[in-house]
């Protein structure tokens, strides 16, 4: 569980796909029992090839017992960082019924400098989505703050546009 101790009201299991067993969606299946609480997936997967079979049947297996999922991605040089790769990993996602949450801004960790893109590199891929595809397919691309800040949204401006004058009769 994440955010469990401070947040108890919102639990979510942030799962790798191998992990997932029937025994596993046995227990998490909420809608059979006796309580308010409701359970969410979040899974990460940062290309389109990673959702082998294994990974659908797994997915399915979550979504049999009604369970909710999400996805989440790290953008990384050289793996999702353009817009027509990460396009092919929500329409996936979308298309397997998990709903695209977060696209996080690589970390500051030691050892993944060479994996890193610029922020502007985000927002590019947003304004690359937004407007190419479903709305609900578009993430929301997040940094997350050193030292607990949490995850900061990196919102895409389009205040800057000229829209074209409308008249009415």
């Amino acid at each position: 569980m994440s955010d469990a101790d401070h947040r108890p009201e919102l639990p979510s299991m942030h799962e790798a796909f191998p992990r997932v067993t029937d025994a596993l969606s046995a227990v998490l299946d909420t809608d059979g029992g006796d309580t308010d609480l409701s359970t969410w997936i979040v899974v990460h997967a940062n290309h389109a090839r990673e959702f082998t079979p294994h990974a659908i049947a797994a997915l399915r297996r979550i979504q049999r017992v009604g369970i909710p999922v999400l996805g989440q991605s790290v953008l990384l040089r050289g793996v999702n960082d353009c817009v027509h790769v990460m396009k092919e990993l929500v329409h996936k996602l979308v298309l397997m019924r998990v709903r695209p949450y977060y696209i996080y801004q690589c970390d500051l960790s030691m050892g993944l400098e060479h994996f890193r893109t610029p922020v502007s590199k985000g927002i590019e891929i947003i304004e690359g989505l937004r407007g190419h595809t479903s709305g609900y397919a578009v993430p929301t691309f997040v940094v997350d703050a050193p030292g607990g800040g949490g995850k900061i949204p990196v919102t895409v401006s389009y205040t800057h546009l000229t829209l074209p004058t409308i008249y009415s009769v």
